[in-house]
């Protein structure tokens, strides 16, 4: 604070001014007042004193920054993999604290780095239970119906606690600039959002099931297949549901993200989840035709030529290399293919999502960050389908590239505009207690994740 008192002036001459103590103390107790806020004679802050500091800040737009590299992230994943095969899975915990912490650690905004501090030793008293609930899940399948239906039950009734408790989880052990983020939507949300997708995800695997099994019986005795059919074309309609749910999902994330004295606020719309998602199945219809069209093309020009199968039965060495070529050739297809439609979805909902997302001070001092993001369609094609094939050359070896390439290009894809001075966002560098791993490793024990 000192450095930032005014100095003394100079005086035409060159010469110091001559500055009595008092005022020197005048001078000190004013620039005090500016910033700190003046108080009136009731003892509130001026809004003036209080407001200038915040209108004369320029916003300033800082790229989300990744400085990971794939040599640096193989040699933690080598380590990480063997020791977690030599001890039959019980490093897992360590493996993935590890993992984050590189991750958060080389991401950067305003040049300041993000960080994960989750315990190693709360991930795996988390990871036994769920470890255990994955062993319930695979026994109960050999137990019959009524085991696998109570199963679905316990899911139904401690699933979204889970989720919930995993959000509060992950937030609450990162931070950014020495404070902790966290995780504000309630439990009644949670079980609203991913309780009743259960329920419905439930009840039509069940109900197809029952469907599937009325069909097979009604070919058999002659009957009941028109009301069977009926019912399956009302299950088929419970898929265009899902737009809705996501809708409502990531309301329930990106509405109460929370960090020091801001919260997360969420404004797309049920409209704009359903727009998306009738876009994904035109553009991956129309990319799937397009394929087609040149597998067409090839065959017709005379790639199947390139088996040139002798009339003796038997295959030449010409058959069998125009069979491996055939065989690279379509799964290089495919991969292209695969490519193509999850760069489209991934791009356009990333960027559907974050831009509909901004971070509003609870100060009412208005929005703090807004986010940009500007994920393109084309250079993320190009590297999932660069991942996808080196990852298979080298038997998995490449995936720590894989992993770093993909990361950084969906990270810095992203810019934030600060609107606010960051001592006026975060006054505070109290952290938030962190507690209960169970939610956190249930998620990743069932392959559940909420991306970026």
């Amino acid at each position: 604070m000192l450095n930032t008192l005014q100095e003394p002036t100079l005086a035409p001459n060159n010469t110091a001014q001559t500055l009595s103590p008092e005022h020197i103390d005048a001078l000190i107790a004013e620039r005090l007042a500016q910033l700190k806020g003046a108080q009136d004679p009731t003892g509130n802050a001026s809004t003036q004193a209080s407001t200038e500091p915040n209108a004369a800040f320029q916003p300033i737009k800082h790229a989300l920054a990744f400085s990971g590299s794939g040599s640096e992230y193989f040699r933690i994943w080598i380590v990480n993999l063997l020791l977690t095969i030599v001890t039959l899975t019980l490093y897992s915990p360590w493996a993935k604290v590890r993992k984050m912490q590189y991750f958060y650690r080389n991401t950067t905004l305003d040049a300041q780095p993000f960080d994960y501090h989750a315990k190693p030793w709360a991930l795996f008293k988390g990871r036994l239970v769920a470890l255990g609930l994955l062993g319930a899940y695979t026994l109960s399948g050999y137990l019959g119906t009524a085991a696998t239906l109570a199963f679905g039950a316990l899911v139904i009734a401690i699933g979204p606690w889970l989720m919930w408790r995993s959000l509060h989880f992950k937030l609450a052990n990162s931070s950014y600039r020495g404070v902790r983020f966290n995780f504000t939507g309630s439990l009644k949300g949670a079980y609203w959002v991913f309780g009743i997708a259960t329920v419905v995800v439930v009840g039509y695997l069940v109900g197809i099931t029952l469907i599937t099994q009325s069909i097979a019986e009604g070919a058999t005795k002659g009957k009941g297949i028109t009301n069977s059919l009926s019912y399956m074309g009302l299950f088929a309609l419970v898929p265009f549901l899902f737009p809705w749910w996501h809708q409502a999902m990531k309301n329930y994330q990106h509405q109460n993200y929370a960090w020091a004295s801001t919260g997360t606020h969420f404004f797309a719309t049920v409209g704009d989840f359903y727009s998306q998602w009738f876009k994904n199945i035109g553009v991956t219809i129309l990319i799937g035709l397009a394929f087609g069209a040149l597998i067409g093309l090839l065959s017709a020009i005379g790639l199947t030529g390139l088996f040139n199968l002798p009339r003796g039965g038997g295959f030449s060495a010409s058959a069998i290399v125009g069979m491996v070529f055939a065989v690279i050739f379509g799964l290089i297809l495919y991969g292209a293919f695969i490519a193509l439609v999850q760069a489209y979805q991934n791009s356009r909902f990333q960027n559907m999502v974050w831009n509909k997302t901004n971070v509003e001070s609870k100060n009412d001092t208005g929005v703090a960050l807004e986010f940009d993001s500007k994920l393109r369609m084309q250079p993320l094609a190009k590297v999932i389908f660069l991942n996808l094939v080196l990852t298979i050359v080298t038997l998995g070896l490449y995936w720590p590239f894989a992993a770093v390439k993909l990361a950084k290009i969906r990270l810095e894809s992203v810019s934030i505009t600060q609107n606010l001075p960051w001592a006026s966002i975060a006054p505070s560098l109290t952290a938030h207690n962190a507690d209960g791993a169970l939610g956190n490793e249930v998620q990743d024990a069932f392959d559940v994740d909420f991306a970026l």
